[in-house]
């Protein structure tokens, strides 16, 4: 006898919750010891765990329709127990243990576990109430819409490890409600939800057990190249976006100020008197605003306040400052004494926004536009897609262009060559399109190499690190190139393109025929990746997990039966199209809304929300719609969302937050709504057909392919860029259309 379903739908909703925030408490934790490219496969390969657990639930039951009942009885209490241990043993473990490289195949195993026990878990739990899978799955969409809210006000306002105990235990709470004894659930019910509220009000020691996080302590990333410095950990911040770490040195009077590890900004000691730092004008970000007079900067991603300090040690008389990371500003607010106070002067204005976003609604024009070594190749929008910000980009170019006063000048230090090609490329490709050759445009372009830095390779090629790069919307006069040349001589620089003296710039292009490998576009924001394709590491991931998950399922789809191999390919459709169509919308939705942790906790609950939404009238609407009319509309929808999507990102950019919210909400509610309908759509006519016994390994499926999904729209997005992926995502759901034209058949012999 079955029991009733309001535990099940109840179970669902709260494990699809807790696996979401896992995911993003994973990555969060992970982007802290991890390069962003190995974040990438961990997070990636660990979600096999999901297709795992639904071919373990699809073999252990298959054909024993006796032991579902003891499954969602008994066996789920076993289920329910262990996610709830591996939860809590992979979140301490990866935070208390010293990195190690070694380590990264442990990482790989404790962080898979959860998702092997959470999709054995929903897994069963479709098979055994396959008739009200429309409701289970809006309930399981729900869950992690929620969770993706949920997760970013947790981690703004507690400790990873807290989390984790948190998380820890809705397993639990969902555990009670399947205990058959009345008076027994009630007071599991109520201890969990005690212990649950106690974390969260009372959760101080864990907060203070968690200020040694032993996993810095394997000098990963930045701190290993400071390890002989016998480096310090001072302050540290944590939040959704990011680990923010002040640390000092035993060789170097400022402090660094570190971003997950990895990107650093300097803290310099400041007393307020400007003769004190009289030695900063030997540093190139001193150049832009010191070469001609100069009234107004805006500083795009200051960190640490070096470039505040930079400009007003040239008299730059109004200071905006643009920061990301609010952890940034809150460090250099703890060391106000040892800083000056610095963001806190008197003609400082200070922002906590993205610097495109900014500018986008800013009405404001500069004197000059400084960006110094920005850069956030984090698994970004909390680990749903590698992503570079939009930052360097043409567009972003041409819009700090038209934000400079007459005379203006826009500068950037960039890493090294690459970046100065790419750079240089995209700022070309602008004048080019203003109706100015090459050959002109190098009179509006200055280079300067860093000191110390202007040697020759071993095969007698420059070696360039750390180059200026000044743009001006108007060509260099000539005493601005002579002021260059002395500021250049005073800091030991070597210039290596000056107007009407060294224009040597197209020698840092690449050729006309190559210009398509370095040009930076909104379409192809990936400014620090080498070359046009995706890195080898992401191709073998996808290599990976493509025979990964085949050699998991494969024993499991040796059947005749021809049904089996066409719901096969019904869910790797709409496992791959959801995927290949959510990540590039999310990627651009940052134009709108900035911030890459806000344009997830909004597009990724609405796409869910939607989604579900689809799910719970799936039955409604299969009457009178078929399985490829929807594919149809998927297909076409997405067409109209790639070519106004542009123009709506524009029309909204300068709109309140709550607008902004709204306008997406509907933009995106119809292609949620009928993204949600296959799902649950296909399960029943699964059911109807006599094969449940394949439900879990659908879903194991449908599972694997949103992996592949995922990793897949990354190598296409690098290769091809996010136009051409969301098209390919979209061209699924046409080929899931035609796909379907024996679900038509079946649909229409049913209801004759």
């Amino acid at each position: 006898m079955k029991t009733k379903s309001l535990p099940v739908i109840i179970g669902i909703f709260l494990i699809g919750l807790t696996l979401f925030m896992y995911q993003i408490t994973l990555t969060r934790l992970f982007s802290t010891i991890l390069s962003y490219h190995f974040v990438f496969m961990v997070i990636s390969l660990s979600m096999l765990g999901l297709t795992l657990g639904g071919v373990y639930a699809f073999k252990w039951f298959k054909n024993q329709n006796e032991l579902a009942d003891t499954l969602l009885g008994r066996k789920k209490l076993s289920v329910l127990s262990l996610l709830s241990l591996a939860l809590l043993i992979t979140i301490i473990f990866l935070y208390k243990i010293p990195f190690h490289p070694f380590n990264i195949p442990i990482y790989l195993f404790l962080s898979t576990l959860p998702f092997i026990f959470g999709g054995y878990y929903l897994s069963l739990a479709f098979k055994e109430w396959v008739n009200k899978s429309n409701i289970l799955y809006f309930a399981d969409l729900i869950g992690s819409a929620i969770g993706a809210i949920l997760i970013v006000l947790l981690l703004n306002h507690f400790s990873i490890l807290r989390v984790g105990f948190i998380l820890s235990l809705i397993p639990l709470f969902v555990l009670t409600f399947n205990i058959e004894n009345k008076s027994r659930k009630i007071a599991g019910i109520v201890v969990s939800l005690s212990i649950i509220s106690l974390l969260v009000t009372q959760g101080t020691i864990i907060d203070n057990w968690s200020k040694d996080f032993g996993a810095f302590k394997g000098s990963p990333k930045m701190l290993a190249s400071l390890s002989e410095d016998k480096p310090r950990i001072a302050y540290t911040f944590w939040n959704s976006l990011a680990r923010t770490d002040v640390v000092e040195t035993d060789l170097d009077q400022d402090k660094i100020i570190l971003v997950d590890g990895g990107a650093a900004s300097r803290m310099i000691p400041f007393n307020g008197d400007l003769d004190s730092v009289e030695y900063l004008k030997g540093n190139l970000g001193y150049f832009p605003f010191s070469y001609k007079e100069n009234k107004s900067a805006l500083l795009i991603g200051p960190g640490g306040g070096r470039d505040i300090l930079l400009a007003k040690l040239a008299g730059i008389e109004s200071i905006t400052a643009v920061e990301l990371n609010p952890g940034s500003l809150m460090a250099a607010e703890a060391f106000k004494e040892f800083n000056g106070n610095i963001y806190g002067t008197d003609n400082v204005t200070t922002y906590i926004d993205d610097g495109r976003s900014f500018i986008s609604s800013d009405s404001n024009k500069y004197d000059v536009i400084f960006l110094a070594l920005v850069m956030t190749q984090a698994s970004e929008t909390l680990g749903y897609a590698l992503s570079e910000n939009y930052i360097y980009t043409k567009e972003a170019y041409e819009t700090y262009l038209n934000h400079l006063n007459p005379g203006g000048t826009l500068a950037f230090v960039l890493h090294g060559e690459n970046d100065l090609y790419k750079a240089t490329t995209t700022i070309l490709k602008i004048f080019e399109e203003k109706g100015i050759p090459r050959e002109d445009a190098v009179k509006y372009i200055t280079v300067v190499n860093s000191p110390s830095t202007h040697g020759t390779t071993s095969d007698h090629t420059l070696h360039v690190m750390y180059p200026l790069l000044m743009v001006k919307n108007t060509p260099f006069e000539k005493v601005e190139s002579e002021e260059i040349i002395g500021l250049a001589l005073n800091a030991e620089a070597k210039i290596l393109s000056l107007p009407n003296f060294h224009e040597k710039l197209l020698d840092f292009t690449p050729p006309k025929n190559m210009e398509g490998s370095y040009l930076v576009t909104d379409n192809y924001p990936f400014f620090y990746n080498q070359g046009r394709t995706a890195p080898f590491l992401v191709i073998f991931m996808l290599i990976v997990t493509l025979l990964l998950g085949r050699y998991l399922t494969r024993k499991s789809l040796i059947t005749k039966n021809e049904d089996v191999t066409y719901f096969k390919t019904y869910y790797s459709y709409i496992g791959l199209g959801f995927m290949l169509i959510e990540i590039p919308l999310i990627q651009k939705l940052i134009l709108l809304f900035g911030h890459p942790t806000l344009t997830f906790s909004v597009v990724i609950p609405i796409l869910l929300l939607a989604a579900g939404l689809g799910s719970l009238s799936s039955k409604i609407i299969t009457t009178k719609v078929t399985m490829r009319t929807i594919g149809i509309i998927i297909f076409v929808y997405t067409g109209i969302l790639f070519v106004y999507l542009p123009r709506f990102i524009d029309t909204f950019q300068g709109a309140d937050l709550s607008l902004k919210i709204l306008a997406t909400f509907l933009l995106l509610l119809p292609l949620g709504l009928f993204m949600g309908i296959p799902f649950p759509s296909g399960l029943k006519i699964m059911k109807d057909r006599g094969i449940t016994d394949y439900v879990p390994l659908m879903w194991g499926i449908n599972g694997w392919m949103s992996v592949v999904g995922s990793i897949l729209s990354l190598v296409l997005a690098m290769s091809l860029g996010y136009n051409i992926t969301l098209l390919v995502g979209a061209s699924l759901y046409l080929l899931f259309a035609f796909h379907n034209r024996k679900i038509r058949a079946f649909l229409e012999d049913k209801h004759s």
